[in-house]
């Protein structure tokens, strides 16, 4: 699904508002199903809900930084930032932080080798790889995006921690976190419109046309459909970072999508980041 949003991405013109819109109609399809669930709502404290807010603010970090990093640069230089340093940034803050769980050394080895397959993929050249490609504003807007993914990873694996332990919760883990998401969703287009407010050259595609609101719609429910499951995920994984990991098997699905659909060519690069990533995903379910 990830591989198929962004496949379906590359034809249409993203913006800041066009991610706000998109998250607000997110929200208003599930509010049925937050109606629903409301016991399990109103039985969240202050933790829950201030991890809701802060996972809010982290997604719209993420499409703020994502919108700007390719404003600024080139899809081959900011998508293997964004992709691979949430896996440096959530071991290491999870380290620190002392969070549950724990990544095994083989595991780490993996993670390594996911994140060289990642900066390997999108190039044509070995030697494309120049330090000079990394210093711009596009790596900033990049690594901020990717500072928002770890960020919003790491709150909605403690959250969903949280929100299953609540005495007397009957619902299952997909159902969980299929209502989180929906929150998630009106916090994230909250602080969104917020930004678009305090800088208004952001709000393109906010008011939308009809067919803008349609696309939004579309985007909306492929974004969140996809991490729904990842934060389903969370439930069945020791460590966030192992979820965080796995969900890179949609770089090979986009590679697999490049060669076969836009007929894109299959280089040196591409290849060993391939089989890096593929190395990578069996050193971290192995270790």
């Amino acid at each position: 699904m990830h591989a198929g949003w962004n496949f379906l991405g590359k034809r249409r013109r993203t913006s800041v508002g066009l991610y706000a819109l998109a998250f607000l109609w997110v929200g208003i399809v599930g509010l049925p199903w937050v109606i629903q669930a409301w016991d399990m709502v109103a039985s969240f404290n202050t933790v829950i809900i201030g991890l809701v807010i802060a996972t809010g603010f982290s997604q719209a970090l993420y499409m703020i930084g994502l919108t700007l990093a390719y404003q600024n640069g080139e899809l081959s230089v900011v998508y293997p930032l964004l992709r691979s340093m949430p896996l440096v940034i959530l071991p290491v803050v999870g380290f620190v932080l002392d969070l549950p769980g724990d990544v095994g050394i083989g595991a780490m080895v993996g993670i390594g080798l996911i994140v060289c397959g990642c900066v390997f993929l999108p190039m044509n050249h070995f030697r494309d790889i120049k330090l000079a490609h990394y210093v711009n504003w596009a790596t900033l807007f990049a690594l901020i995006a990717a500072a928002g993914t770890a960020g919003y990873s790491l709150i909605d694996d403690q959250a969903t921690r949280l929100i299953r332990a609540l005495p007397g919760l009957s619902l299952s883990a997909g159902h969980i976190a299929l209502i989180y998401v929906f929150l998630q969703a009106w916090s994230t287009a909250g602080w969104l419109y917020l930004a678009i407010w305090i800088k208004p050259a952001w709000r393109e595609n906010a008011p939308a046309t009809f067919s803008l609101h349609s696309q939004a719609l579309q985007t909306g429910i492929l974004l969140m459909g996809t991490y729904a499951m990842v934060v389903w995920a969370m439930a069945y994984a020791r460590d966030v970072s192992y979820v965080v990991a796995f969900r890179q098997i949609s770089i090979l699905l986009g590679v697999a999508l490049g060669l076969t659909v836009l007929k894109e060519r299959l280089t040196a690069p591409k290849l060993a980041g391939s089989v890096l990533v593929f190395a990578g995903l069996v050193w971290v379910a192995l270790g």
